[in-house]
């Protein structure tokens, strides 16, 4: 009975410790989440709130011209494997002479192995294959219980003979 009591106390006390702990993480987190607000209330009044989106790329009223694309987020992942992903890029490059430049296309790409070698003609091949088959795809209901019938009397037919 000693002994019991002993462990329960042991044990509460162990509690008060963790609860102690949990208060004092707690506390942490809501001093470092006012002083957040606080300083972030005064970057908001400091700088004007609206001013633009944070990946608005400074211009208030955005085009699709000026916007981010695939490519700038994959390109880094793409420039690491540069050995397995070979990539062309066709570009005319501004001239020193060319203050207000016309109108210009930028076009890269990058030709995945497993993607152009494997895949693809794979699914090609199985695209051909089942293209054999779309004459059974006609949209006449008559036709699609035929079908039906047909291929329950075979089996009927192979568990007879098979069976």
């Amino acid at each position: 009975m000693a002994s019991a009591l002993t462990e329960l106390n042991h044990s509460l006390e162990v509690m008060r410790e963790l609860g102690l702990v949990f208060i004092v993480v707690l506390s942490l987190i809501v001093v470092m989440v006012l002083v957040r607000r606080l300083v972030g209330a005064r970057r908001a009044s400091q700088w004007g709130e609206g001013k633009g989106s944070t990946w608005g790329c400074g211009y208030l009223r955005p085009i699709e011209g000026i916007q981010y694309t695939g490519k700038s987020y994959s390109k880094t992942l793409t420039d690491l494997c540069r050995a397995f992903m070979p990539s062309t890029t066709r570009f005319k490059p501004l001239t020193s002479e060319e203050i207000f430049p016309n109108g210009r296309n930028h076009i890269s790409s990058e030709s995945d192995f497993w993607d152009s070698r494997v895949i693809s003609p794979g699914v090609g091949k199985l695209n051909e294959g089942l293209d054999k088959f779309q004459f059974i795809q006609n949209g006449n209901l008559q036709r699609y219980i035929v079908y039906g019938l047909g291929y329950t009397l075979l089996l009927i037919l192979s568990v007879v003979v098979f069976g």
